[in-house]
């Protein structure tokens, strides 16, 4: 399974959801562009953080949206997908070990152990 991050809720101090969760999709896309990937598959359960990123039409006062689509329109590719939390039980798990670790991020080559059993439930097919 390629490098993973996970980013601990504690690094970023007290936000709304939707803007933690853009802040989490800003941080994993740059570093997926570090690392040369040149597709990747966003997947959030926040429906409303996905349709922001997908609606350019609309003008945003926050900033952070805008970096967001600087960071998309580079020469990859990027899919934003909306996913129930019940779908993918790996994100739901690394959410719930963020909270434990460390303040910072975290790369993980392979899984760690809490969720190596969640993986193959959570591959499409």
């Amino acid at each position: 399974m390629g490098n993973g991050l996970l980013v601990s809720p504690k690094e970023f101090g007290i936000f709304s959801a939707i803007e933690a969760e853009l802040w989490g999709i800003y941080e994993c896309l740059k570093y997926a562009w570090d690392l040369g990937i040149t597709r990747i598959r966003m997947e959030s359960d926040c429906k409303r953080a996905i349709q922001t990123l997908k609606d350019r039409g609309v003008r945003h006062s926050v900033s952070l949206v805008h970096h967001i689509w600087n960071l998309m329109d580079r020469q990859w590719e990027v899919r934003l997908l909306v996913i129930n939390r019940e779908s993918n039980k790996v994100a739901d798990a690394l959410a719930n070990l963020a909270w434990s670790l460390s303040f910072g991020f975290h790369d993980f080559v392979d899984p760690p152990s809490i969720v190596s059993g969640l993986v193959m439930a959570d591959l499409p097919g």
